[in-house]
């Protein structure tokens, strides 16, 4: 465990690198993803995998609409 309660000190050194490593981390991930799709590149260990985009309203009159109709007629 990188914060442990036997070494308070060290809690705020901790604190202001963890910032610093999640954005190298996430350059990271975005440069290999395009090295994968642009590049051609493959890593061991790991593999792309494609999802469906997330549900959600693709249209706000018709929810709307449908919303108010479903409040008028129960």
């Amino acid at each position: 465990m990188l914060v442990d309660e036997s070494r308070p000190d060290d809690v705020p050194k901790i604190l202001r690198l963890a910032p610093i490593f999640k954005e190298w981390g996430e350059t990271a991930k975005k440069e290999a993803l395009r090295l994968n799709l642009e590049e051609g590149l493959e890593f061991d260990g790991f593999e792309r995998r494609e999802r469906k985009n997330p549900r959600g309203v693709t249209s706000v009159p018709r929810r709307f609409l449908a919303r108010v109709w479903n409040d008028f007629h129960p």
